[in-house]
């Protein structure tokens, strides 16, 4: 009956709303025949892939949303999400199917409903990424949702700039290596084979690369080494001894995009900390809290520092902590939060927490550059090698036939 109730009451909302909604979507009504083809195809995809999580940019408009309903005065008790999301969403967003099966009252954020809201987000279709779930929960614990929102919606807007970023970047490499590979399979699977069965039935000698090529493609085992790497792939590493995790994750961290990880988790958790007081800081329920990203080396190291709070450690103990982690930081970092601590202000570490978090997101920008522009020269790279084979492989032996045959 309630859920009657609650379809009845958003069907006269909707209808409430129709004409401004109506008057939202109409530029979108202007949109090319090219266009409404994309979007068709988007919707197809999304139908395919199920109920996933939210898009980035529908998660950016539902940050705001919820930045809205903290901000508005504490005698609006609730307010109706489809105001704002005919100014946050098009047509083609998921927001509109999560939104419907929420509401987001004043009391959520910061009241009594806010057990109720997390464990209504948990229930809904469309899901949230896990650092966004861990990220209200330290701004119910930190008692300031302002501050937690405003980093979200600049994660938010990094990510997608990012994600753009990387999708340029990308677009012509993969386009080239789904070219080779439909090429290599076309290559080992119908022409070398058709030009052996050429020179065999004409009685010549079939050539020596020829002949290795199809060697190794038809006779080595190649199923067996696929195994050998997906088979240790689907285990968990959650089940191995735990100093063992921890070296693979230490592994992972030195190599390159596991380092690039790392430096984004590292800036998070740094911003987080920066957002606490001297009080909070010694804290050991908000410390587990601040690694919003989940990293398991760096949430390590947030155990150590909770462990030390539960202890008895002040918030001068905890950060001394925090400088001897030198497989975290770098000497330059140390340095200068050791200087920053060295001041006695409180404001002031805040201040060189927040100034480290944004120089580790500048090296993270740098290298993420770097790895984008190496892309490129091996992608001419793997089309020279591509155009070698196809020349040697594939045209070569039509021109030793010829020349056999004029003999």
């Amino acid at each position: 009956m309630a859920d009657k109730r609650a379809i009845e009451r958003l069907k006269r909302l909707m209808d409430q709303m129709q004409p401004r909604m109506l008057s939202a979507i109409t530029p979108h009504l202007a949109q090319s025949a090219t266009g409404r083809q994309v979007n068709f195809i988007y919707k197809v995809i999304r139908s395919l892939q199920g109920s996933g999580s939210l898009s980035s940019k529908s998660l950016q408009a539902f940050n705001n949303i919820l930045f809205l309903v903290n901000s508005i005065p504490q005698s609006m008790n609730s307010f109706s999400i489809f105001d704002i999301i005919l100014r946050s969403s098009s047509r083609e967003s998921d927001l509109l199917p999560f939104l419907a099966q929420l509401k987001i009252p004043k009391s959520a954020l910061g009241g009594t409903d806010y057990k109720t809201f997390i464990a209504t987000l948990s229930r809904v279709q469309q899901y949230l990424p896990s650092w966004y779930y861990s990220a209200l929960v330290l701004g119910r614990a930190l008692g300031s949702f302002d501050k937690i929102l405003l980093f979200c919606a600049q994660k938010l807007a990094r990510d997608i700039r990012i994600s753009a970023s990387i999708t340029g970047g990308l677009a012509y490499p993969a386009f080239m290596v789904t070219l080779s590979v439909v090429a290599i399979a076309v290559l080992s699977v119908s022409i070398i084979p058709q030009h052996i069965q050429t020179f065999e039935g004409m009685g010549l000698p079939v050539p020596a690369l020829l002949r290795y090529f199809n060697y190794l493609m038809n006779m080595v085992p190649y199923h067996w080494f696929a195994l050998a790497v997906l088979v240790p792939w689907s285990f968990s590493a959650q089940y191995l001894p735990f100093k063992t995790f921890m070296r693979l994750e230490y592994i992972r961290m030195h190599t390159p995009l596991g380092h690039l990880r790392f430096l984004e988790d590292k800036a998070m958790l740094l911003h987080m900390l920066s957002l606490l007081d001297k009080e909070q800081l010694s804290s050991k329920l908000i410390l587990v809290c601040t690694n919003i990203s989940g990293n398991p080396v760096l949430q390590d190291m947030v155990e150590q520092m909770a462990a030390q709070a539960k202890y008895g450690g002040n918030a001068e103990d905890i950060l001394s902590f925090l400088l001897k982690q030198k497989h975290v930081f770098t000497p330059y970092e140390i340095a200068y939060l050791q200087a920053c601590i060295l001041s006695g202000k409180h404001s002031i570490v805040q201040d060189g927490l927040r100034y480290v978090s944004q120089m580790v997101m500048k090296e993270y920008n740098t290298r993420l550059q770097s790895l984008l522009k190496v892309v490129s020269p091996v992608t001419t790279l793997l089309v020279g090698v591509l155009v070698a084979m196809i020349a040697v492989l594939g045209i070569g032996p039509l021109v030793q036939l010829t020349d056999a045959l004029k003999l």
